[in-house]
């Protein structure tokens, strides 16, 4: 089986993507646009997956999956072949596969984009660990999931920021800036965040902020270096990146400047942030290709 399987796998995977690749793809995106956008709320995420895609899987999942199944693919039955039990196999690569796919997925981004979406990670990762703080679950990424959110969890003067940005993605501006107008503010912090999702909302509408203002007012936000200077630099940045790539600029190079400003603690944001998010994953996939080698093998049965 080592011979005509992975032949076969060869095939049928060219197959598919040669019937794909006769087919017009459309540019991925990572929400669809309501019809009060004029603009795209999710840009740098749309832009990002624009950057990193072949058609419309992302070259570091292509990547990170194909290695992880070829390794486990051959180590398996190898590994059986000296003795090892197939439970204990099992468990070894699922796990070899995961830690293979996931850890490859990082690395395999091209640089510029992965130093970009770095300084992205600077923005979101925070976010999401106050997500999580206030809100006690996963942060919704899909616009079904947002809207689910938004219906069960009612709305609180500490997540109306969250809600604010729930609202916007699905296209209730007119909600939307109403939450945040009722925002409770309590520090510079809280006012400038509170300007900045204004801002966000008049550039979604079609209009055009001052994005150097808010960029000269987070500077006097908390002390320098403190994490609200650092936050609301980040908030100011965000903006101007989503500006140019709506504009099909160079929206990289405030994210890498962002980035480079941060430090050697951004790659471990977003190294963080994936992991978050691919180990259940690619733990899953871990298991069943592990169990169709066993069983393909004559390991299990």
């Amino acid at each position: 089986w080592l011979w005509w399987l992975p032949e076969v796998a060869l095939i049928v995977a060219g197959a598919l993507l040669i019937t794909r690749g006769d087919r017009q793809v459309p540019a991925p995106h990572l929400f669809e646009n309501a019809a009060t956008h004029v603009r795209d709320p999710g840009v740098i995420g749309s832009s990002i997956l624009r950057a990193t895609a072949i058609g419309p899987i992302p070259i570091q999942s292509l990547i990170g999956f194909g290695a992880g199944l070829v390794i486990t693919g051959f180590g398996l039955p190898v590994a059986a072949r000296v003795g090892l039990p197939w439970p204990v196999g099992l468990i070894a690569g699922t796990v070899l596969f995961a830690v293979i796919g996931v850890e490859l997925n990082y690395l395999a981004i091209p640089r510029r984009v992965r130093k970009a979406w770095e300084g992205f990670a600077v923005v979101g990762n925070p976010a999401t660990k106050r997500w999580f703080a206030l809100v006690g679950t996963p942060v919704p990424t899909t616009l079904p999931r947002i809207r689910r959110w938004l219906e069960r969890d009612p709305e609180r003067p500490e997540t109306r920021w969250a809600r604010a940005e729930g609202l916007l993605l699905i296209g209730d501006l007119a909600e939307s800036r109403a939450v945040v107008e009722r925002m409770p503010i309590d520090t510079p912090s809280d006012r400038f965040e509170q300007q900045a999702l204004f801002a966000y909302l008049d550039w979604i509408e079609g209009g055009d902020p001052d994005f150097d203002a808010l960029r000269d007012e987070a500077e006097t936000i908390g002390e320098p270096g403190s994490a609200e200077r650092i936050a609301a630099r980040g908030q100011a940045v965000l903006a101007v990146a989503r500006d140019r790539a709506a504009s099909g600029g160079d929206w990289m190079a405030p994210l890498i400047a962002l980035r480079d400003e941060a430090g050697p603690a951004a790659a471990g944001l977003l190294r963080e942030d994936l992991r978050r998010v691919a180990y259940p994953w690619y733990l899953l996939y871990g298991l069943v290709v592990s169990s169709v080698t066993l069983l393909a093998s004559g390991q299990i049965g």
